[in-house]
């Protein structure tokens, strides 16, 4: 293979720190859930890597705006959730190698199951039975990593889920957003034409991933008649999910709960708990900088040194000393007197 082929990329890599990375495109992805393009990349190790890029057309300034949107939040989750889950990141979730969101052509670099196989064959395949478990508890166990901080995925859809071979992964969040967030970018599907006006919500994820889980084994999305009726639209999936179709979000059931219905002793993504995970750290600068208290230090002044006698002038020491002297010659004189007159 010849190394002229690969290109440089310079970024960041999830811990922040400066990375390159030598790579060299290898196939396009089909993108249909936003704007952004995707091509599967090889590095000089052969690792394959998904990389996600500015359009190189766009129809307008409005277009280029909500491509940088996208990219800005597919870069911002990837970086919150390997900051939460760096310690044991789950293996449903693409991974975060490296981005530069300040480069002449900015990108994302993931490493993703998308990778190993992007012509979508597997994708368009019907699931047997015996599939059909393991895929719906890879998507809520996805879900259930992805709301336990804070995040909401936005774009559910067939397009962001990845089978291959047994192995799940949610992809593309490129419209992602905080929980309680308004939404920079939201896609327009079936489940939802209009864009939202109101903060991010996960119940909106769990909706969005029964209709895509429906048309997963349907081979077609559910009508909206079908919609309309979730309750009969749910005896013709499993148990473990219903309530997902609930029109309102308060009826739906968590990813987490939804999982545990599948698994009576499932094991959920754990993030990191950061103040645990930082205590060390505090406790060694604290020790280092001590921190002053609130009350005021009580402070101790030294006894003042003994003052020194007062000096007196020459001129004032004669006198007192002349009058010594002559009360002392009157004493004696007074005494001789009396001695003689005796």
């Amino acid at each position: 293979m010849d190394d002229d082929e690969y290109g440089e990329l310079t970024g960041l890599t999830p811990l922040g720190d400066p990375g390159s990375w030598r790579v060299r495109p290898v196939a396009e992805v089909a993108n249909t859930t936003s704007l952004l393009r995707i091509d599967v990349v090889e590095t000089t190790g052969e690792v394959r890597l998904l990389r996600k890029r500015l359009p190189a057309e766009v129809r307008g300034a409005e277009d280029l705006v909500i491509a940088e949107r996208q990219l800005d939040n597919e870069i911002r989750a990837l970086v919150r959730l390997w900051a939460r889950y760096a310690h044991d990141y789950p293996a449903e979730l693409p991974h975060l190698v490296g981005y530069n969101f300040d480069a002449v052509e900015p990108f994302v670099l993931m490493a993703s199951i998308q990778a190993a196989e992007p012509d979508g064959g597997e994708q368009r395949r019907i699931l047997m039975v015996s599939e059909r478990r393991k895929f719906r508890e890879g998507l809520f166990r996805a879900l259930a990593a992805v709301h336990a901080v804070d995040l909401v995925h936005g774009a559910v859809q067939l397009g962001t889920l990845c089978w291959r071979a047994d192995s799940f992964q949610l992809l593309g969040f490129e419209h992602s957003a905080g929980s309680r967030e308004k939404p920079r970018s939201r896609p327009i599907t079936l489940a939802n034409r209009a864009l939202p006006a109101g903060p991010a919500d996960p119940a909106d994820d769990i909706r969005a991933a029964a209709v895509a889980y429906f048309e997963r084994l349907e081979g077609r999305p559910p009508t909206e008649a079908e919609l309309a009726a979730p309750a009969e639209l749910e005896k013709r999936l499993d148990a473990e999910m219903r309530g997902t179709f609930a029109r309102e979000p308060a009826g739906r059931p968590t990813a987490g709960t939804v999982v545990r219905a599948m698994q009576a002793h499932a094991e959920l993504p754990d993030p990191i708990d950061v103040d645990h995970a930082l205590r060390r750290g505090w406790h060694a600068f604290d020790t280092r900088y001590p921190v002053a208290t609130d009350e005021f230090p009580v402070l101790t002044v030294p006894p003042s040194p003994p003052e020194p006698p007062p000096v007196v002038p020459l001129n004032r020491k004669i006198p007192a000393f002349v009058a010594v002297a002559v009360g002392a010659a009157m004493l004696v004189g007074l005494a001789i007197w009396m001695v003689v007159s005796a």
